[in-house]
């Protein structure tokens, strides 16, 4: 397929069915550019139209198509803070370790170490330890 400009295809949909006048010449190249093809200039008006009705249901299709597609957005990549970075050592997560996760997070609730609307509070749990660990060594010195 050449190189085809949809909004040169959409304007001459737009202009026949307005005037309802077939354009010999722009519906044959324009067909012929779609299509591959080397048809022949017509002045056969229903040979024409079935041109026209070629070329516009190729365009809805790529209209369509075109709203389809998916466009992917790479995120930039946000680099670790030094306060989550010292923890070399993971511990697995179990059920143990869970509750203590949960234990620190109420506990630094209560104490005001954190607040429920802070965006720190949507970190992942073993993250918010961290941070809490981190908060309670700052507030110590």
């Amino acid at each position: 397929m050449n190189n085809i400009n949809l909004s040169e295809i959409k304007e001459l949909i737009i202009k026949t069915e307005r005037t309802k006048i077939y354009s010999m010449s722009a519906i044959t190249d324009t067909y012929n550019t779609i299509f591959n093809k080397n048809e022949k200039q017509t002045s056969c008006g229903s040979c024409l139209r079935n041109l026209f009705i070629k070329i516009k249901n190729w365009y809805n299709k790529e209209i369509e198509i075109k709203e389809n597609e998916v466009t992917i957005v790479e995120e930039p990549i946000v680099e670790a803070s030094p306060i989550l970075m010292d923890n070399a050592n993971i511990e697995p997560l179990t059920l143990e370790v869970a509750r203590k996760e949960i234990t620190i997070i109420n506990e630094a609730l209560e104490d005001g170490i954190i607040e429920p609307a802070s965006p720190e509070a949507e970190l992942s749990n073993d993250r918010l330890v961290d941070v809490i660990k981190e908060k309670k060594k700052r507030k110590s010195k």
